[in-house]
């Protein structure tokens, strides 16, 4: 158990500057939530939670006597549980000072998050000891969140691949690049689809994606509910990435059928760019019009290649019929880096955790397998500016 000397509570207004130094003195120097606070509060925002009104950041944090000595960041949302809403929170930054974790701060900090009493509780990208932790307090585990590959520039694609592949030379990178090489089918339609206009955001039609949203996609996933509201909040007014949101509309009768995002992330150091799409759902020819408007979109921004982590197979299709491809998972395969800030060698597996209400526990992996799980790199903190 936590030392009794140690006590939790949720971060006050009066405790954020602290909170900051504490991040920047024990978490790391200069990292971006240690002096950005408008991140640091839209990171930390629970305003999405039902019922829940609570102002300042939502860390939970730990101290001793009138200093900080952990963190555990909550990032909060409405989940849809195919098709009855719950309130959910996703976690991040999990940290204790090293001074004190002979306390048990780490774990006093779990279960005091477990005791707010929201109904799905999850994280995205956890670390093995993290895993353990979590796993041991009733969260089940996708080991590796797939990864759909699109490459739009063979040639950009392989320079990134040769220089994070150790052993790999750019002649073999170009080949095996053109494996994942996505393009639009000749003589198809065009890519707004004969049927189907693609169109940017405007909040003006975020009441017409709200009845395809409820209508069409809440009672058939577990996940995030990806709402008109969470995508204004999450995307459109995102404090420091700049996201394309595009709508899939019927043209004969101004419907709403689909939502893709998408965002390009330039490699730093460096001049090539990748974009990462973080949302994708629709209905059939809403898939084929945003697939084609998607990749038609990275062609004219020179991107390397697109990715897309999602645990469902099933929304992916659109983006298959373009060309993408699930990544490889094993090792006598190239990996395509994913860590681009800097670029990171090696392959990086996306473990997320969730722990569902009790009546639904045990049931996490046939939900991925039917393809009614849809959690992305958006959801939690895997998705951000460092």
């Amino acid at each position: 158990m936590t030392e009794p000397s140690i006590r939790t509570a949720l971060c006050r207004e009066q405790d954020i500057a602290p909170l900051m130094r504490f991040i920047d003195a024990e978490w790391r120097a200069g990292h971006v939530l240690s002096r950005d606070e408008q991140l640091l509060r839209w990171q930390f925002d629970c305003s999405l939670v039902p019922g829940w009104h609570v102002a300042a950041p939502t860390v939970m944090l730990a101290w001793l006597g009138d200093t900080i000595v952990g963190m555990f960041g909550l990032t909060g949302c409405e989940m849809t549980l195919g098709g009855t809403a719950g309130s959910a929170v996703w976690l991040s930054h999990w940290f204790a000072s090293p001074l004190y974790r002979r306390h048990n701060v780490a774990y006093g900090l779990l279960r005091a998050v477990l005791e707010l009493g929201v109904d799905v509780v999850a994280t995205n990208g956890a670390n093995p000891m993290a895993t353990k932790l979590l796993r041991a307090v009733q969260f089940e585990t996708v080991g590796a969140v797939p990864r759909w590959i699109g490459v739009v520039n063979v040639s950009l694609a392989a320079r990134l691949l040769a220089d994070c592949n150790e052993g790999l030379g750019l002649d073999a990178a170009e080949r095996f690049c053109e494996r994942y090489r996505a393009e639009i089918p000749p003589g198809g339609p065009v890519a707004s689809g004969s049927t189907v206009e693609v169109l940017p955001w405007r909040d003006e039609l975020g009441t017409a994606w709200d009845h395809y949203w409820k209508d069409q996609v809440a009672g058939t996933i577990v996940g995030t509910a990806r709402d008109a509201r969470f995508v204004r909040w999450r995307y459109v007014h995102h404090p420091r990435l700049r996201y394309e949101v595009r709508l899939a509309m019927r043209r004969n009768d101004g419907s709403v059928i689909g939502l893709t995002v998408f965002r390009v992330e330039q490699v730093r150091g460096r001049t090539e760019t990748v974009m990462r799409v973080v949302e994708f759902l629709g209905n059939p020819a809403a898939q084929t019009a945003l697939a084609r408007a998607t990749l038609q979109a990275a062609r004219e921004l020179g991107v390397a290649y697109v990715d897309f982590y999602c645990s469902s197979a099933t929304v992916a299709r659109g983006l298959e019929e373009v060309g993408f491809r699930l990544e490889s998972m094993t090792d006598d395969e190239p990996a395509f880096p994913t860590r681009l800030q800097p670029l990171e060698t090696g392959r990086f597996c996306m473990t997320a955790l969730m722990r569902l209400p009790s009546a639904m526990r045990g049931q996490l992996n046939a939900l991925v397998r039917s393809g009614h799980l849809y959690l992305t790199k958006s959801d939690g903190d895997q998705d951000r500016p460092n």
